[in-house]
């Protein structure tokens, strides 16, 4: 995301997480400076949440009622 000081980004990210989050969704912040390549500032990252989500994984209840199990992560769905 790109753009003028103040005019929200950072904000607007925030919220973006803390929806994900809500969801059971593992959201991680990553500043890309354009000095550094992007997959040295990923790898890390991905690195810790799969860790992360190997930890918390038999802790999330199995869905139930109507809906089916996925592998799928959160917000995706085979029907779009």
């Amino acid at each position: 995301m790109v753009g003028l000081r103040g005019v929200g980004k950072t904000v607007l990210l925030d919220q973006i997480s803390e929806d994900a989050e809500a969801n059971n969704v593992l959201a991680l912040r990553i500043e890309a400076p354009e000095q550094r390549s992007l997959p040295s500032m990923i790898t890390p990252q991905l690195r810790f949440a799969h860790g992360v989500r190997r930890l918390i994984t038999p802790v999330i209840p199995p869905t139930s009622g109507s809906q089916k199990a996925s592998n799928e992560p959160a917000g995706f769905s085979e029907s779009r």
